[in-house]
């Protein structure tokens, strides 16, 4: 009879056990429930394990079960405390809500070339709204975006519409390739002819830069328009005055577009007007607009926290869904979106092909138009290498591989030691031809009969001046910052009392060194 009570009272004390831990955790699964289903499913599985009796065995030692019975307690105890906890930080993340946290969860890892370079191609397209009047299949716009996460920098570089290439269903103007590409695998009745359009373009970049594309993004006017109208406008800096009394409008006509020279805020259409316009400026001076645009639009995104509102997300989404194409997965474009959100704005390098061979990029030149059908064309300028490309592939090489120096890491100045005037100058346009930024020209106090390549000893300045000699001649020579407190004078007669490479040009520099890119059978041209 004792026996008995005995396992009456034990049974009951079980159950009464149980009862209490199933109240509590059914507490806790209330107070947590909208925290996250994952958590949910946990506990209800723990209540229902609880709620069916686990049978022992009476051959089961007394102190045995009792062991087991608190081990249990314990880790139970233990599992709803672990849940608890992140609930709370849980509830912590949806009011401290970062984009870097949504990544984590979402994001996907983006291709890289072998270099560690994200390159993708970004095309602006007219759209169905504009194929009857203004050429909405033609490619209005063809930039190309490398993205290296080691220094968090972008470079954009702009390829001009005009740009002749001969691909292997087509040749002309390059902002026509993806139209008659797509009718010519149309007919032959691909399932896929934009995209079969847009690699045929992927290709014919990859070979002419030497360089890997990643992914594209094609995006039309309408998507254009409503994506910053939805940032409330973008704020730009019009360098000149745009006065285009021929902007084309839907019903064959046109009309006048005039933007004053100065800071202004702009709409979507007349941010689409400002980006297309040309007649009143060269396609130079609009690709160079354009990237403009890209870097409001970015710096408008990031203040005002588009990323971290799940309406502005919603609404983004159904602006751009059917107005763009692309191959990037949903996860990859979290993780694109986050590069955008997080990299500084100083980071975002701007470039452009071109026909001034003084400024940057300027490798370009308007050939006969009776050599190209009447058509007006841009070619590569004529050089002496077998490639005419290779020039253009040095300049990407330059942009690219060697980021830090636009990036204002390293300060270049160069100083006339010679007897030649001018030297100073015409030697700061050759190298910025090629995207190596100058910071200061001078006169030196001293005659030198060799160039001499000086530089604060340090590893980087060391590369960077060994770099220099693939595009002058001279004598590599570390100094000594306090032996060398005056480098030389500018030609306001100031001094000039620091840079981390001077170059002093000699009597003997008379001539450029004309450079090679170093891997000419592969996309990497990196030194």
């Amino acid at each position: 009879m004792s026996f008995s009570k005995r396992n009456l009272r034990q049974s009951l004390r079980k159950k009464e056990a149980k009862r209490i831990l199933i109240l509590f955790l059914s507490s806790l699964l209330s107070g947590i429930k909208k925290f996250g289903a994952q958590s949910v499913s946990f506990l209800k599985k723990s209540i229902s394990f609880l709620r069916h009796p686990i049978e022992f065995t009476e051959r089961k030692k007394k102190k045995e079960r009792r062991f087991r019975w608190l081990l249990g307690g314990v880790m139970i105890i233990f599992g709803a405390f672990v849940v608890f906890e992140s609930s709370i930080r849980m509830l912590g993340f949806l009011q401290n809500f970062s984009f870097s946290d949504l990544l984590w969860v979402a994001g996907s890892e983006l291709p890289k070339d072998q270099n560690g370079f994200t390159n993708i191609l970004l095309l602006g397209v007219g759209g169905k709204e504009h194929e009857s009047w203004d050429g909405g299949e033609l490619t209005d716009t063809i930039i190309v975006a490398s993205i290296d996460q080691k220094t968090k920098s972008v470079v954009m570089l702009s390829i001009p519409r005009d740009f002749y290439v001969e691909t292997d269903v087509t040749s002309g103007r390059i902002n026509e390739v993806v139209q008659l590409a797509s009718e010519h695998y149309k007919k032959l009745g691909d399932p896929d002819p934009r995209r079969r359009g847009i690699e045929t373009l992927e290709k014919e970049i990859e070979e002419i830069f030497h360089i890997q594309i990643d992914r594209f993004l094609q995006v039309d006017f309408r998507a254009f328009v409503e994506t910053i109208d939805a940032l409330q406008g973008i704020d730009i800096d019009v360098e000149k005055t745009i006065d285009d009394p021929e902007y084309p409008t839907p019903d064959w006509k046109y009309e006048r577009f005039y933007l004053p020279a100065g800071k202004q805020h702009l709409d979507g259409a007349t941010a689409l007007k400002f980006a297309r316009s040309r007649h009143s400026s060269s396609d130079f001076d609009r690709s160079r607009r354009q990237r403009q645009i890209i870097s409001a639009v970015l710096e408008k995104a990031g203040s005002l926290h588009i990323l971290t509102s799940p309406g502005k997300l919603q609404e983004m989404y159904h602006i751009v869904e059917g107005n763009i194409h692309t191959n990037f997965s949903f996860r990859e474009m979290i993780s694109l979106a986050n590069i955008g959100y997080t990299f500084p704005r100083e980071n975002l390098l701007s470039f452009g092909l071109n026909d001034d061979p003084k400024t940057t990029g300027g490798f370009l030149v308007t050939p006969a138009r009776e050599l190209f059908s009447g058509a007006f064309v841009l070619v590569p300028f004529l050089n002496l290498t077998k490639d005419k490309y290779e020039h253009i592939r040095v300049f990407v090489d330059v942009i690219l591989h060697h980021r830090d120096l636009n990036l204002q890491k390293t300060k270049i100045h160069i100083s006339n030691a010679s007897q030649s005037s001018g030297l100073a100058a015409s030697t700061k346009a050759h190298l910025e031809r090629f995207g190596i930024p100058v910071e200061t020209t001078a006169t030196s106090d001293e005659k030198l009969e060799k160039t001499e390549i000086r530089y604060e000893n340090s590893l980087e300045n060391n590369e960077t001046a060994m770099f220099l000699t693939r595009f002058l001649s001279g004598t590599l020579r570390p100094y000594d910052p306090e032996s060398q407190q005056i480098l030389a004078k500018n030609t306001e007669n100031e001094k000039i009392t620091s840079s981390d490479i001077s170059i002093f040009l000699g009597k003997n520099h008379q001539n450029f060194r004309i450079p090679l890119s170093q891997n000419p059978d592969s996309f990497s041209s990196s030194p």
